[in-house]
């Protein structure tokens, strides 16, 4: 075969490609379980289920599937972040014992 028959031979086959590429692409994500898997606004979604243990995470630094709480309070002595109550107690550390001299 000459070059003149194959001048534009590749062009069409990236063409091609990507026809087939956007073709599956729109198969995926039109696809209705798809859209039920990431649905936004469906509290019981997987993706949202990650999301709020992602930001309840990241605010209270301890990981649980709680949801966050908005506006949040941040008058309540019991706020998860500052109480555990597993223990009774807060979640930062102090002296084990007084220190000398009356110092608190």
């Amino acid at each position: 075969m000459n070059k003149v028959a194959q001048a534009g031979q590749s062009t069409v086959e990236y063409m091609l490609m990507l026809f087939v590429i956007l073709s599956l692409v729109m198969l995926v994500f039109r696809n209705p379980l798809l859209a039920e898997l990431f649905d936004g606004d469906d509290p019981q979604s997987l993706f949202s289920q990650i999301k709020n243990s992602i930001q309840f995470s990241y605010r209270h630094t301890y990981s649980s599937r709680l949801r966050e709480q908005y506006p949040p309070s941040y008058q309540v002595i019991t706020h998860p972040s500052y109480y555990n109550e597993e223990i009774n107690d807060t979640r930062f550390f102090g002296p084990a014992e007084a220190y000398p001299g009356g110092i608190p």
